[in-house]
């Protein structure tokens, strides 16, 4: 299982070949070579799971996606670092990580990391400091179990608050909801009062909230994916 770790932190394996060495897997533990047809006594979804009722064998396609996450977490918080500008320079040179696109003649490198980004990081949420770039209706900054964007009820004018920090009194450390009450359902109003306002001088800031250092860890992240 530790073999394919290495490449896997990188490219994204397909999902057949992630099937076969799970298969592999399976028939390791269960052999019985006196037999042509070994009898497996656990399902692979049971030995799949964590060591509280499983065996925590790790389903390579999900661990995949989870170990992708981790490269693209390091893309999003190390900008300045060699590889990360080579990648901005070459994929994305007018947008962030979070709006690129694979494109027509992508690296199998740089589509891996589009993946992980889409199945992993999108679990991820804006911690709220200055509320300067974190746009009311698009960017995930409700913490869970929301879901994390807000669920308007009716579309928002181009008159009303667009940015998170047009609904915060900076100076008291508090929401100011007056201007958008009647846009928003009543759970993203009862989230929003409830989130702490941080330090208003900083600017906001990408955490993952399934550790409680706020940092992405890939075991959080597989066991995250493989819950849904």
């Amino acid at each position: 299982m530790a073999i394919p770790a290495y490449p896997m932190m990188c490219f994204k394996f397909p999902a057949g070949l992630c099937q076969e060495i799970n298969n592999d897997i399976a028939k390791f533990w269960w052999a019985n070579h006196d037999k042509d047809h070994d009898m497996h006594w656990k399902s692979w979804n049971s030995l799949s799971r964590s060591k509280e009722g499983g065996l925590g064998f790790r389903d390579l396609l999900d661990f995949n996606l989870a170990l992708l996450g981790k490269q693209c977490w390091r893309l999003i918080h190390n900008p300045n670092s060699l590889w990360a500008k080579t990648l901005k320079a070459r994929y994305f040179p007018e947008v962030d990580f979070w709006n690129a696109e694979v494109g027509h003649r992508s690296s199998w490198l740089w589509a891996s990391l589009i993946a992980g980004r889409d199945e992993v990081l999108k679990h991820a949420r804006v911690q709220i400091l200055s509320g300067d770039k974190t746009h009311i209706s698009t960017d995930r900054w409700l913490p869970p179990p929301h879901e994390g964007t807000i669920n308007p009820i009716r579309p928002i004018p181009h008159d009303a608050p667009q940015f998170v920090a047009e609904i915060m009194d900076k100076d008291l450390h508090q929401w100011n909801l007056q201007r958008i009450t009647h846009l928003l359902d009543q759970d993203s109003i009862n989230t929003i009062l409830c989130l702490p306002i941080g330090n208003v001088s900083n600017h906001d800031r990408i955490v993952w909230p399934w550790c409680t250092n706020g940092l992405y860890s890939a075991k959080s992240g597989y066991h995250l994916i493989y819950a849904l």
